[in-house]
């Protein structure tokens, strides 16, 4: 009887610590959840250079006249910025500035692509 209550007691505290306990929290995962819950066919992820921010560019289909993509906030898995454009390229520029070349269907008279190039800044989070 003193065994049982002895194996009862410790099976209690293991549990009771067990409960208490929480699984680290997988960085990996959670970003991969956010990408699918915003873009259907992801295609190319690329960290900037501090890696405190993920672009996300969208596949791009035959069919598509617009791709999505978007950066996420690597610390707390939140989209910082999401947008759509034209065939082109979008990546980084450095560590809070994205490249993007949103050319148009036709291209005007005395413009060259560089004219089509944007800069885009991160909105980074004040603390």
């Amino acid at each position: 009887m003193f065994f049982l209550k002895k194996y009862l007691f410790l099976l209690v505290l293991v549990s009771f610590v067990y409960s208490g306990c929480k699984t680290p929290k997988n960085d990996s995962t959670s970003l991969d959840t956010v990408i699918q819950r915003s873009i259907s066919n992801p295609s190319t992820t690329s960290y900037n250079n501090e890696k405190t921010y993920l672009l996300v560019v969208e596949e791009q289909t035959a069919d598509q006249e617009l791709i999505k993509f978007l950066v996420i906030e690597v610390s707390n898995q939140k989209i910082v910025l999401e947008k759509k454009f034209r065939p082109g390229h979008v990546k980084w520029k450095d560590n809070s500035t994205i490249e993007l070349l949103n050319v148009p269907g036709m291209i005007e008279l005395n413009k060259s692509m560089e004219d089509y190039i944007q800069y885009i800044s991160i909105p980074t989070q004040t603390k």
